[in-house]
């Protein structure tokens, strides 16, 4: 019985000495080769993330760009319909009630935008005057005084 055992003892042996020996040189060079590909993952990662963040900043300043622009356009929009109710009232030497309350609004979302002290002189103007029409005997009175 010795003999049997002694001989599957060598077997195990030999397998164990030659197997490991080929198993460990044909493992070594796997893991390796997983190791790469893994950092090679994660450095393309890396890049296509920093990419994305890139593309990212730049649409944000692209977005930036056109809501400056629409902005400004929009604040323009607003300083001409004051200017038109302005001319538009002091033709007719009043203005409405209805028109201004709404040229309020109006002047403060054009001031929200950064308006100016020319449209806001115009409105203090049209503050002072009536909203029904009346006999004024001269509208430069209005505006020189309110120019004090």
């Amino acid at each position: 019985m010795d003999n049997e055992w002694g001989g599957v003892i060598k077997m195990f042996e030999f397998l164990y000495k030659y197997y490991t020996t080929l198993a460990m040189t044909s493992i070594v060079p796997f893991l390796i080769w997983i190791i790469r590909l893994t950092k090679s993952r994660i450095k393309h990662e890396k890049e296509e993330r920093a990419a994305a963040l890139k593309k990212a900043e730049e649409e944000k300043a692209e977005q930036a760009e056109r809501d400056r622009i629409r902005d400004e356009a929009l604040q323009n929009l607003l300083r001409n319909a004051i200017i038109a109710v302005y001319n538009r009232s002091i033709d007719k030497k009043y203005i409405a009630i209805y028109e201004r309350d709404s040229l309020e609004k109006v002047y403060v979302s054009y001031h929200d935008l950064g308006g100016n002290g020319t449209i806001t002189h115009l409105i203090e103007v049209l503050r002072l005057l009536p909203t029904q029409q009346v006999d004024i005997p001269s509208m430069e009175n209005i505006i020189v005084s309110n120019k004090a």
